[in-house]
C-alpha cells in the first residue's frame, strides 16, 4: 500500500462515481449515483446490497450522462458545474471498494464517435 499524496488521488483529479449500499438513503453529494462530493444525482436508482445494478456511463467531451438501472441519475454538462468544471475529459477507469465483498461483471468500453 503506498500512500498518495492528495493532488495524484484519482478521486481528486477526475470523477468518482458512487455507488454504495445506501438505497434507502437520502440523496446527496455522497449517495449512489453521485460524482462523489462533487455532484448530486438526480435520483435515486440503486438496489439493495445483494442484488445486481446495472450501469451506463456515456461521455462525450465535457457531456456526461450516467444510466443507473435504467434510470438517468446523471446529465451534465461539466462546465456548467463550477466543482465539475475543471475535471478532465479522459483518463482511467477505477474500480474501488472499501474493504467490503464487492463483485463486478460483464466491465465493457467502447470508443463513441463525435
Amino acid at each position: 500500500y503506498t500512500t498518495l499524496k492528495p493532488n495524484t488521488l484519482p478521486s481528486n483529479v477526475g470523477l468518482e462515481f458512487q455507488i454504495a449500499d445506501d438505497a434507502d438513503g437520502p440523496i446527496s453529494h455522497q449517495s449512489s449515483g453521485a460524482f462523489y462530493g462533487k455532484h448530486a444525482p438526480l435520483r435515486s436508482a440503486i438496489r439493495p446490497a445483494g442484488e445486481w445494478n446495472a450501469l451506463e456511463i456515456e461521455c462525450r467531451g465535457t457531456k456526461i450522462r450516467a444510466t443507473l438501472n435504467g434510470q438517468v441519475v446523471q446529465d451534465v454538462d461539466t462546465t456548467a458545474v463550477d466543482a465539475l468544471r475543471d475535471r478532465p475529459t479522459c483518463g482511467y477507469l477505477s474500480l474501488q471498494n472499501h474493504g467490503h465483498n464487492i463483485e463486478f461483471r460483464q466491465l465493457r468500453l467502447k470508443v463513441l464517435g463525435e
